[in-house]
């Protein structure tokens, strides 16, 4: 376990607190962790205009909790303010805007709940002077009142309407969004005398009867169960992203640690709770082995709904978790038979800023040695920045980034995945291949982006290397599309091959347009993690787009021989799916770690990096490889495919495997320029 020096004592983490939606009102986040005050960034999601639960002002409960809780766990709380909709969880929180939400209700589907931190029940309300006392929705009282609700379809609106007494509901409040008091306009509609009794959850009915101008009684409807399935209460629990286990942990063992105190806030804001013991988030149990290395794995796994930006990701992240999850269990078996072990702490991180802020919670919060990940736009960087300032170790698991992190090696960051020259060296040997002895002009077509930029000028060098000629590029911009520019300039350059260094969507539109004008020059796309993907290799099949071209992959999930096929095997009999690229270098990632530890006998960061970079012989499922001097993962085969057009795409394994077939397996390139 990695204790940055100015750690403190290892703590407890945190608790969070929340509530509603429309019905029920909304939102938040919260903390986690352990070191000093501030170390690391908690970013929440929560409503502007939700008092008691939240506002702009930081007025709300939900707000104090956040504060007492971050605390607790040594970070700083910064807001994503957004209103509880659709929007919510689809375009903010699985986006990676932020990284909890408060105040979801138990059984949330999009996300990890954490333990429930109160139970607050559905209430009426009425006038203190109105003469009645009502103990029941039985209560044959109600049939001659006016009664209001705060939320359709939510628990009293149920119960009222099974009870024949939706005539009687004169008024359905609710909305989400308008000013601070929105939530207060039932109470106040009581308070004026426009409705006899008033319907709504706990926490902001009881809240704004003690503001009101008359004093009202407030009192939990009963029955509070009736069969089949209405529950006039509702816990509360705190929302993570799926698979964002570390950080629902953290917040599990917090709520444990605060629990006094936010029940006092809850009372301090008369909500009211249905009694219930302090909760017990388990024992953090360690390995009792000799050496425990604490892994953080970040990757873009996909939480819930839909995305813009995020989904690019969806596939690569699935199948590096699944790697991850092979791996762990390999480890976990053989942990009797030796004295090391590692600890797998898994985050979530659907941008680059999520990656940034995931792997400072697990340095400074969980305490880890190694991160893994880099799968993503933007994702290397992020991490390895992270791992450099605090002194820990990154294994860079990711193609989709290929010029990060990979100019000057930094002690502490290694390469897994294959570099920029190795892939163009690799499919520069493919098209050779097809074309022969026929002599090749390339033109480089690339993002006109630092990065796109960056990655150009690594493929301009390595065709130098390899004595290639390169008649012409072009610079385009992302999301083009026509490629007009492009397609005419090509066309002037008298290239016959052409370098399509171009994201995986671009890809398709640039390589479809031009076939579709005539163009004949041989193309030759680069492997970014998406584009490895048998639903991308389907996905050219079904369009129609550039069958003839070889594809270059990390990793071919046909390999049936040794431990190439004893890990293809494990893959596909315990997912179904194919091993796509990223789940074989996270995999091999989380092994090396091992085999690092073992031959280290420690978990300090310098002492495993020192394995590495020392040129070690690692035994691997691509055979015996080592990182060279620029901490590349070096000797590495690669694969290239023929997209099967004949193929029908499908949900079984053979059908989506049968995407692709393997063409040729091409031993290891030459070095990468220095």
């Amino acid at each position: 376990m990695h204790v940055p020096s100015s750690e403190p004592q290892r703590g407890r983490p945190a608790t969070l607190l929340s509530a509603a939606l429309s019905a029920l009102a909304l939102t938040l986040t919260v903390a986690t962790a352990q070191p000093a005050t501030g170390q690391w960034e908690l970013r929440a999601c929560a409503p502007p205009q939700s008092l008691p639960f939240s506002d702009t002002d930081q007025a709300g409960y939900e707000n104090r909790i956040i504060e007492t809780l971050a605390e607790e766990m040594g970070a700083r709380v910064t807001y994503e303010w957004v209103n509880f909709t659709e929007d919510l969880v689809n375009l903010h929180f699985a986006e990676g805007l932020c990284d909890v939400i408060l105040g979801i209700p138990d059984g949330f589907e999009k996300g990890l709940n954490t333990l429930s931190y109160y139970t607050s029940p559905y209430v009426m309300v009425y006038r203190a002077d109105s003469g009645l006392a009502i103990d029941s929705l039985d209560d044959p009282k109600l049939r001659s009142l006016r009664l209001g609700i705060h939320g359709a379809g939510t628990p009293p609106h149920v119960a009222l309407s099974s009870r024949g007494l939706l005539a009687n509901i004169t008024r359905l409040y609710g909305g989400t969004a308008g000013s601070d008091d929105r939530l207060s306009v039932l109470v106040k509609a009581v308070a004026a005398g426009d409705i006899d009794v008033g319907f709504g959850w706990g926490p902001g009915t009881a809240y704004w009867a003690d503001r009101a101008s008359a004093d009202l009684v407030v009192k939990p409807i009963e029955p509070q169960f009736e069969p089949p399935s209405t529950f006039q209460v509702q816990p509360m629990t705190m929302a993570v992203r799926r698979e964002d286990s570390s950080l629902q942990a953290l917040l599990n063992r917090a709520l444990v640690a605060r629990w006094d105190e936010v029940q006092a806030i809850l009372a301090e804001y008369s909500v009211p709770v249905l009694e219930a013991p302090k909760p017990f988030a388990g024992d953090v149990i360690r390995p009792q082995v000799g050496t425990v290395v604490d892994v953080g794995i970040v990757l873009p796994v996909p939480t819930g709904g839909r995305t813009y930006f995020a989904a690019i990701n969806d596939l690569t992240g699935i199948a590096a978790l699944r790697g991850a999850q092979i791996a762990e269990g390999l480890i976990d078996s053989q942990e009797a038979s030796t004295d090391v072990a590692l600890v797998f702490h898994y985050a979530t991180s659907p941008s680059p800023e999520a990656a940034r802020r995931a792997a400072e919670r697990l340095v400074l919060a969980d305490g880890v040695d190694v991160l893994v990940g880099g799968v993503g736009k933007g994702q290397s960087d992020a991490l390895a920045e992270v791992a450099t300032q605090h002194g820990v170790l990154f294994l860079d698991v990711g193609s989709s980034d290929p010029a990060a992190a990979r100019g000057e090696a930094r002690w502490n960051v290694f390469h897994v995945a294959p570099s920029p020259e190795a892939y163009v060296t690799a499919m520069t040997r493919a098209v050779r291949e097809r074309a022969g002895d026929q002599p090749l002009d390339w033109f480089v077509v690339r993002l006109d982006e630092p990065a796109g930029e960056e990655l150009g000028r690594a493929a301009v060098n390595t065709l130098f290397d390899l004595g290639e000629r390169v008649v012409d590029g072009m610079a385009v911009a992302s999301g083009d599309p026509t490629f007009e520019g492009a397609f005419r300039r090509l066309a002037e350059s008298g290239a016959n091959a052409v370098m399509v260094l171009l994201p995986p969507t671009e890809q398709l539109v640039f390589m479809g347009g031009y076939r579709d004008r005539g163009g004949q020059a041989f193309l030759s796309p680069y492997p970014f993690d998406a584009a490895q993907t048998r639903n991308f290799l389907a996905a050219s099949a079904e369009y129609g787009v550039a069958f003839d071209a070889p594809r270059v992959l990390a990793w071919e999930t046909t390999l049936s021989d040794g431990r190439a096929g004893d890990f293809n095997r494990r893959f596909t009999s315990r997912f179904g799916q194919p091993a796509d690229p990223t789940a074989w270098t996270t995999y091999e990632a989380l092994m090396l770690v091992r085999r690092a530890a073992e031959k280290a006998r420690t978990d300090a960061p310098r002492a495993l990096a020192d394995v590495f970079a020392s040129g070690t012989p690692l035994r691997t499922a691509k055979g015996t490889l080592a990182f060279g001097p620029n901490h590349q993962l070096t000797g590495q085969t690669l694969y290239s495919v023929a997209i099967n057009e004949d193929a029908k795409w499908g949900p079984t394994l053979s059908e989506q495997v049968a995407a692709a077939m393997l063409s040729r397996t091409m031993g290891p390139a030459a070095p990468p320029r220095q």
